[in-house]
């Protein structure tokens, strides 16, 4: 098995008895606080925080294997068509209205949810992204796109942010819009609960009834207003010879895992679990 993306090591998620070895190949650690599995093989993670968990060396903190887009896209660059754009947490534009603040502020809003190339597409089509999604972040920056971090919500883990962006030598300051409240029925206690801390209501004042915490819920307005003035903040934006050289390092280590998968392969006659 192999973890090439996501927050999902040290998480507690069950994996199947049968599986003898886990190949780390750019994940990441944030989401629970298990002992790491004793069947992960690691060839490099995220970031340095990611490597302190597991008690590993830097030098296998690389980065986001996302960071490598740009050698598998061979398109020519886009003509820039949206001077702005925004994207959002995949968790928010699934349950929040963005479509809306958007329009009224003359914002591309990119749904992460988009085919791959299409996504990808739109964010090289803009002169800057305004970034909820990591992965949004991550695409711009490896495609040389400005981009600048925001917030709606308390749900964002700073941890992983920050532990890629070190390996850019980056710092994490997003800038907090105000949070939208979910629209579908699954998680609207969570999201209600989470616009209650953010407004620093207490624990007794938090308790009052759904209807009223909708009248919080920002207006359309107040929220194209946020994400305009958030345009106007300084864009972020990695060193080409940084992501140079974070490239030309993870290219290393997947060439060397597939050197090793082809040679297992070679003398078991299967995928490698070793």
């Amino acid at each position: 098995m192999v973890f090439g993306i996501g927050t999902i090591l040290c998480s507690g998620k069950p994996m199947p008895a049968r599986t003898e070895r886990i190949h780390v190949l750019g994940s990441g650690y944030g989401y629970g606080d298990q002992e790491p599995d004793p069947r992960l093989r690691v060839w490099f993670v995220r970031g340095p925080r990611t490597a302190a968990k597991l008690n590993l060396d830097v030098s296998f903190a690389i980065s986001d294997p996302a960071m490598l887009l740009p050698w598998f896209i061979s398109s020519p660059q886009p003509v820039v068509v949206h001077k702005k754009a925004f994207i959002p947490h995949i968790g928010s534009i699934t349950h929040c209205d963005w479509a809306t603040p958007c329009s009224l502020a003359g914002i591309h809003l990119i749904d992460p949810r988009l085919p791959t190339l299409e996504f990808i597409a739109s964010v090289r089509a803009s002169r800057v992204i305004l970034a909820e999604s990591m992965h949004g972040a991550i695409t711009a920056d490896s495609f040389g796109v400005p981009w600048i971090p925001i917030i709606s919500s308390s749900e964002i883990l700073s941890f992983k942010w920050q532990d890629w962006l070190d390996t850019l030598q980056l710092d994490y300051r997003p800038h907090r819009i105000p949070q939208r409240i979910p629209l579908g029925w699954p998680r609207i206690r969570r999201g209600l609960r989470c616009l209650a801390e953010d407004l620093g209501l207490s624990k007794k004042s938090s308790r009052i009834s759904r209807v009223s915490l909708f009248r919080w819920q920002p207006g359309n307005e107040i929220c194209a207003e946020a994400l305009l003035s958030t345009c106007n903040q300084p864009a972020v934006l990695s060193k080409e010879s940084i992501r140079e050289n974070v490239a030309e390092r993870l290219s290393d280590r997947i060439h060397a895992f597939a050197l090793f998968a082809k040679d297992q392969a070679a003398r078991t006659g299967k995928a490698p679990d070793r």
